[in-house]
């Protein structure tokens, strides 16, 4: 919303803007299913932040100069950030299969709780982020104008900020995630034997 006011010109720009994060990712959720068949999911992932990634630095480089542009770009990285969303439970649920298949431990809650989770304490963390930014960049709330350190802060924030954490993300998502497909369907086939042997062995006892 400071975003548009003042560096944008209008509140107004806000609308189409959070269309392009809230409604897009439904077509991330309306086309997962036949997208899997085809890729896994570290690709989709990792095609998907990369997207997101040039579409806010495009959007940066522009300074969203065209609104049809700004609106373009946005509801292209909404698509995107809406196949990574989509997969956030089923990769901590590939994460507990790997983690059961080495220890024997059944902890898909856990994984998927502390996922969860870690999303939230990150959402706080980008938000007093954000309060911390504004400060130290001179920014005056309900100001009719804002200093240029300002509205550089806000620009940086709300554009050139996402498309750098998009890459990071990427870098660290696809050096440290190496499970594939095969791999996971076997250990998940292991692991459900392995519980059929445990289970039975307590029966017998």
């Amino acid at each position: 919303m400071y975003y548009c006011t003042y560096n944008l010109g209008s509140a107004d720009y806000y609308t189409p803007l959070i269309f392009a994060d809230y409604a897009m990712p439904i077509i991330a959720a309306l086309t997962m299913a036949k997208l899997v068949q085809r890729f896994d999911e570290k690709r989709i992932c990792v095609v998907s932040m990369l997207v997101t990634a040039a579409a806010y630095l495009l959007r940066y480089l522009t300074g969203d100069g065209s609104v049809f542009v700004m609106v373009a770009l946005s509801c292209v990285a909404g698509v995107a950030i809406g196949y990574v969303n989509a997969f956030i439970v089923p990769l901590a649920l590939d994460c507990s299969i790997y983690s059961e298949n080495r220890t024997g431990l059944q902890l898909q809650g856990t994984f998927t709780s502390v996922s969860s989770l870690l999303s939230k304490i990150s959402s706080g963390i980008a938000g007093a982020m954000l309060g911390f930014i504004q400060d130290a960049s001179g920014y005056v709330a309900n100001a009719p104008e804002q200093t240029g350190s300002a509205l550089s802060a806000l620009k940086i924030c709300t554009t050139l900020s996402v498309a750098i954490g998009a890459f990071i993300a990427v870098a660290i998502f696809a050096g440290f995630y190496r499970l594939r497909h095969e791999e996971l369907e076997r250990m998940n086939a292991e692991n459900i034997a392995r519980r059929g042997i445990t289970e039975t062995s307590g029966d017998e006892a």
